[in-house]
């Protein structure tokens, strides 16, 4: 299981708090919204979360850091300090230079791509097709 830059920089945020915290407090001080990182954490059992009420302010989720939490956090910078990108950022497949022939022109029927010999209107203009002149 690998987590994101900013779930990790959450995680981090909350392995260095004293007690649980709320999610304003997180926004604070990674410098960005945590509720879609918060909520991720929590699918995966790093985080866990208490409500709690405030008055005036109804009901406040507490967030705190589990110990599942703490061992991907630290695989997270095992990762991050061998070099190379975390797990869920490494690029995977094919290598070399994309040529793209299945976007050629393909069709055997006669007349399929006649419509690309004739031009468009883009506001009140004709606009021919690169390759074709009026």
């Amino acid at each position: 299981m690998s987590i994101t830059p900013t779930a990790a920089q959450a995680l981090q945020i909350l392995a260095q708090a004293t007690g649980p915290m709320l999610r304003r407090q997180i926004e604070q001080q990674a410098g960005h919204p945590a509720r879609g990182d918060l909520w991720q954490l929590r699918t995966q059992g790093l985080v866990a979360s208490e409500i709690g009420h405030a008055a005036g302010q109804g009901a406040l989720a507490h967030y705190t850091i589990t110990p599942s939490g703490r061992a991907a956090l630290a695989r997270h910078r095992r990762e991050a300090a061998q070099g190379g990108a975390p797990a869920a950022h490494r690029r995977h497949g094919p290598s070399g230079t994309y040529e793209g022939a299945e976007l050629g022109q393909t069709c055997q029927r006669p007349g399929a791509y006649d419509a690309f010999r004739h031009p468009s209107r883009i506001g009140g203009q004709l606009v021919w097709p690169r390759g074709f002149a009026a």
